[in-house]
């Protein structure tokens, strides 16, 4: 289980706290893929949180609640996993977290964050009157003869101030490797007939409205067999990509079909499982 799951750290939130997540291999263990959850919490502005805290959950499309998740990670409703007592000006927090697969499935990971609604010491020390700052007119409208000495929000009765980030959805690479395992013999035709041989399960999808560019798609995880060079290549086949499962058992062969050279209409999907 090796290679980058998610190669870059996506945004998942807006200031004044930034949350980033990524996805990162972790140790294999039968029966199931583990991945490293990274994530970054950035504090852009000039203020100082206190008690920042970071949720992470899974929302798995169509799991009942009587069935295991086949993604487990603390439940489909984001739970706290990580917190730092202040987050100074400036200033980041970096936290992991584990995320168990144990079959494909349609899921993203569901983030939330909170933070004191009090400001830090420091601030209401320097936002105070015996410190040279001006009294604030209103509560929460900034620093500098703008900070309330007593709360950030106007809603006093919330000790903690909540919001809830961005769904991250889970990317086809934490599924799948690329398989090269139809490059051979090179010269021969796309797709390659052991694609028809080994995966015997078949099904086409409608794809002409998502206006899918066949020559530029190539979803992480896969691998893209060349049409270059290729003896014969089937009519109607724009591109094929293979992908191998976590479980080093399943293939999944996905042909791109359309009538154009790189307007896909239909996307054909063979396996050797159903």
């Amino acid at each position: 289980e090796g290679g980058e799951v998610e190669a870059r750290a996506v945004s998942v939130s807006g200031p004044p706290l930034m949350v980033y997540l990524q996805l990162l291999p972790s140790s294999p263990r039968p029966g199931a893929r583990h991945i490293a959850v990274r994530i970054d919490v950035y504090n852009v502005t000039g203020l100082i949180y206190r008690h920042v805290t970071v949720g992470l959950g899974v929302a798995v499309i169509g799991a009942g609640r009587a069935k295991a998740a086949p993604i487990a990670m603390g439940g489909n409703l984001p739970t706290p996993c990580c917190s730092v007592e202040t987050l100074g000006i400036r200033g980041t927090a970096t936290f992991w977290q584990n995320l168990t697969i144990r079959q494909l499935c349609a899921a993203s990971l569901t983030a939330s964050l909170s933070y004191e609604n009090t400001p830090a010491p420091e601030v209401m020390s320097a936002a105070s009157p015996s410190a040279g700052a001006s009294t604030p007119a209103r509560s929460g409208s900034g620093v500098g003869g703008g900070l309330a000495g007593d709360v950030w929000s106007d809603d006093e009765n919330e000790e903690q101030l909540r919001f809830a980030c961005h769904p991250f959805p889970v990317p086809l690479s934490a599924f799948f490797f690329p398989f090269r395992g139809f490059d051979s013999p090179p010269g021969g035709a796309l797709p390659p007939p052991a694609v028809y041989l080994a995966l015997p399960y078949a099904r086409e999808e409608p794809v002409a409205d998502s206006a899918l560019d066949a020559e530029t798609w190539h979803p992480p995880g896969f691998h893209r067999l060349m049409r270059q060079g290729c003896g014969h290549v089937v009519p109607g086949t724009l591109a094929c990509l293979a992908g191998l499962a976590w479980d080093d058992e399943a293939v999944l062969v996905l042909i791109c079909k359309g009538r154009e050279m790189s307007r896909c209409f239909a996307i054909e999907a063979r396996s050797n499982s159903e």
